[in-house]
């Protein structure tokens, strides 16, 4: 019954997205329960794979998955933002993109918002555009001009990037109770496996990748999406990783979550 209106007009309910937005995701399967081994540490939203009995965290693109993680078992995770605006200024200024802790290499700038657009490289044509303080969040603007290194001092870009939440996020989100943090934990080690075909809203999906000449990611509806060396969603086929589904709504500043079809099990 209804409309799928709540995806189009959804927002963030927390100021620090996180995980699957269960209550939009359809989830046909979540086989379980699964043993998580002792060692291992995941966030919900990441992909886990098959170790003997166990199940623990992907940790290579070409790993075959055996699904995604309903639940955490962390203490802390991440979240994101989705094209911040930042106004481009002269070299050597400064300015904050908005966070600090910033997961390495998550940061991509666009000229345009909704996840498309041109890249703004971190290096290019033997200039620096901007360097990333990824510690204190501070960015420092470069030189140079050209369609893929820095635009026009004053002209308006747009960051997207990962960070390490804190305790205090928690507490701010009132996320830090019994069976929001390392929930897989506290059911000894129990984890129940999305798997099959589902559609999900999540936030574990790349934003980034190693700065230089060719850094940044851009996403758009029914890309396909691959398996990332950090158990995230991203468009990246190289090497070898596993096929796992399809762009289905880009995330924006208003919904981080992006949403993605999976389509059951990778290819082998």
């Amino acid at each position: 019954m209804g409309t799928n209106g709540d995806r189009l007009e959804a927002f963030d309910n927390q100021t620090h997205p996180r995980g699957i937005h269960l209550g939009m995701s359809v989830i046909k399967d979540d086989q379980g329960t699964y043993i998580a081994t002792a060692a291992s540490q995941f966030r919900q939203g990441q992909w886990l794979r098959k170790v003997g009995d166990n199940v623990t965290q992907v940790t290579a693109a070409t790993d075959r998955p055996l699904g995604v993680a309903k639940h955490n078992k962390i203490t802390l995770g991440t979240s994101l933002f989705v094209d911040r605006a930042l106004v481009v200024g002269a070299a050597a200024a400064t300015v904050s993109v908005g966070r600090g802790s910033i997961v390495a290499n998550s940061l991509t700038m666009r000229t345009v918002i909704n996840m498309g657009g041109l890249v703004v490289h971190a290096n290019a044509g033997g200039d620096t555009a901007w360097t990333l303080n990824e510690t204190t969040g501070v960015l420092t603007w470069g030189a140079g001009g050209g369609a893929t290194n820095l635009p026009a001092v004053g002209t308006t870009v747009f960051v997207t990037y990962t960070y390490n939440l804190t305790a205090v996020d928690d507490q701010f989100d009132g996320t830090n109770y019994r069976t929001t943090q390392d929930d897989v934990t506290r059911a000894d080690n129990r984890i129940a496996v999305i798997s099959g075909w589902s559609r999900l809203f999540l936030t574990e999906y790349e934003t980034g990748v190693a700065y230089g000449a060719a850094d940044g990611l851009t996403y758009s509806v029914d890309q396909p999406l691959y398996l990332s060396a950090g158990a995230r969603v991203t468009n990246v086929s190289a090497g070898g990783a596993k096929f796992l589904g399809n762009v289905f709504q880009l995330p924006t500043s208003g919904f981080r979550y992006m949403g993605v079809t999976l389509h059951g099990d990778p290819v082998a």
